[in-house]
């Protein structure tokens, strides 16, 4: 870790820490209140790195912040472990600092809202209720395909991009996922990539930084079964 962000981990600690030994005890929803915010506020301000093109710097800022608040997890033992489960998926990801550091943004967002959510209750079923008849079976069809492939060009300005990354981030999956595939001479190619909605990153010397998050890049498409064409036409104003 650099200075800075060594310094904003211990402090996270410090100030868990404080609030755990107060004259007043505070109750475990008090300390899981506590994480979730110092978390957010952690969560915004490797935001601020990433978008600025320091991906390595929010990457190590949101590592050292989870392993920070493990240890304040104890009473919450599947939390803990979706935690440790994710630091180290992440820790052995070959996909490279950029995409590291969005997972543990995914990973920062999905503690918090374990910490802040609550199990649903059941629906009582309804007295005097009539049950369905089970409904008739329909002629089996072919299994839909679940992945497809994408290539394309990349350019800028009607130009191809000699060097850059895609990211495509999923939008329609339970967890989020990334896939990263390179552009060379304005050609890239992802392989299989899951059927469904994702929103598209570009990065790469020259490009506009408005492609660079999720937030502006405004390129989002819907992968269909089988092998597809998408070329990215971006434009510097």
């Amino acid at each position: 870790m650099t200075g800075g962000i060594r310094f904003l981990s211990a402090a996270l600690a410090l100030g868990l820490a404080a609030a755990a030994s107060a004259q007043a005890p505070p109750t475990l929803a008090d300390m899981e209140k506590r994480t979730v915010d110092v978390l957010r506020d952690i969560h915004n301000r490797g935001a601020e790195l990433y978008n600025r093109g320091d991906a390595a710097g929010c990457y190590r800022m949101y590592e050292g912040a989870l392993i920070a608040v493990r240890p304040f997890l104890s009473h919450r033992a599947a939390v803990a472990k979706s935690l440790d489960d994710g630091l180290a998926d992440v820790a052995r990801s070959p996909d490279g600092v950029k995409v590291q550091a969005f997972r543990l943004h995914e990973l920062i967002e999905k503690i918090r809202a374990d910490l802040k959510g609550e199990p649903k209750k059941a629906e009582p079923k309804k007295s005097g209720s009539m049950s369905q008849a089970p409904p008739q079976k329909s002629p089996a069809k072919p299994p839909a395909a679940t992945t497809g492939r994408v290539k394309g060009m990349v350019t800028l300005d009607g130009k191809p991009v000699a060097a850059a990354e895609v990211l495509a981030v999923t939008l329609d999956l339970p967890q989020p996922r990334v896939f990263t595939a390179k552009v060379a001479d304005g050609a890239y190619s992802f392989g299989e990539l899951p059927v469904g909605k994702y929103v598209l990153i570009v990065t790469g010397k020259g490009v506009p930084e408005k492609f660079g998050t999720t937030l502006t890049s405004g390129l989002r498409v819907e992968v269909a079964g089988g092998p597809g064409e998408l070329n990215l036409d971006l434009k510097s104003k």
